[in-house]
């Protein structure tokens, strides 16, 4: 009796090894466009008798994921001349408890002036900017732009994951500070400046991007009933077999057409592959496993039970189900007078 169970715990241990893992592993384009900062609104602060307007732009921490996020700040002046030689900008960004981020070296563009930083003040969650105007003919423009390194986070963190601001700092007794003499408190320039997400809200993060894609990317097409051309955008494609309307009135397309389709579209992130009976699909959003034994399909951990039907020894998928499973079940519809099926 205790060989039979420990054999049984041995098979499902082995089946459970031989289920992959979907991996989310990031294109380089991926890892380029998750590095890159978003824009928030931009702040107007008033300083000498006109302003300077901050464009902020944010980004995410991604933990567990090889992402280190650039941030950046660009700043112009409503009039020439409005920032003069030897004034200091000293920024300072939140802290939470013992969690903190700095910065690397600051990458500075500049248009009317040169700018330098302030070596001595880059301390924690503390850096500053120094004029040196040699324009006053042309607004000045300063764009600085640097890489988040995160400190008193790890990667086992999961709950009260921090949120960083970014602010001013207008503490009068820095030297030159720009703002400390029309300013008594801190300056909020951005309350979501860095957002740590753990690998959770990260995989969700992924998927809402690629969803958003593929929908964007997905091509119009038209399958015609009892047919095995279609339409791809304005191409036409022959499939295996022909779409059929079946007793139940779906309409139906061959399985084998259905990963084909699904293989042409790896160009827009979908992907796919098969071991044994089971094939796998990354689609936008969502994970599927289809089983080719039972006819099941595992969609993000629900099961459909019994999704394919067999015809003239082929297995076959309706085509509403087609479509939901790449997140476009919204966008399928049924022409009745010409006996066409369009997803656009």
């Amino acid at each position: 009796m205790k060989i039979k169970v420990l054999f049984a715990l041995l098979c499902s241990i082995v089946m459970m090894w031989n289920i992959p893992v979907l991996a989310y592993d990031m294109t380089e384009e991926e890892l380029y466009e998750y590095r890159r900062p978003r824009y928030t609104p931009e702040k107007d602060v008033a300083i000498r008798d006109g302003e300077i307007t901050f464009y902020i732009q944010r980004n995410y921490y991604m933990m567990n994921y090889s992402v280190v996020p650039e941030l950046s700040i660009r700043l112009k002046e409503s009039e020439k001349g409005l920032l003069q030689e030897g004034d200091i900008i000293y920024f300072e960004t939140s802290k939470d408890g013992d969690k903190y981020f700095t910065n690397s070296d600051l990458r500075i563009e500049t248009r009317g002036f040169f700018v330098e930083e302030v070596l001595s003040e880059r301390e924690q969650n503390h850096f500053a900017i120094r004029i040196l105007r040699t324009d006053e003919e042309e607004n000045g423009f300063i764009r600085i732009n640097f890489d988040a390194k995160l400190k008193g986070v790890s990667n086992e963190d999961v709950e009260n994951l921090p949120v960083f601001s970014l602010y001013l700092n207008t503490d009068s007794t820095k030297s030159n500070n720009l703002f400390a003499k029309e300013y008594k408190q801190n300056i909020l320039l951005s309350n979501n400046f860095l957002k740590v997400l753990n690998e959770e809200m990260s995989l969700k993060l992924i998927k809402e991007t690629r969803q958003r894609e593929l929908v964007v990317q997905f091509p119009d097409m038209i399958f015609f009933v009892d047919n095995k051309n279609m339409k791809w955008n304005e191409d036409t494609k022959q499939l295996k077999q022909a779409v059929y309307i079946n007793e139940k009135g779906t309409a139906m397309i061959c399985f084998d057409d259905f990963i084909d389709i699904a293989r042409q579209l790896q160009n827009i992130g979908v992907k796919v592959w098969q071991e044994n009976d089971i094939y796998y699909i990354m689609a936008g959003e969502n994970d599927i496993t289809i089983n080719m034994k039972n006819g099941d399909i595992n969609i993000q951990e629900k099961v459909l039970k019994n999704i394919l039907e067999q015809k003239d020894g082929a297995y076959y998928i309706s085509l509403r189900e087609f479509a939901n499973l790449f997140g476009m079940g919204e966008r399928i519809y049924w022409h009745r007078w010409d006996k066409t099926i369009h997803i656009k």
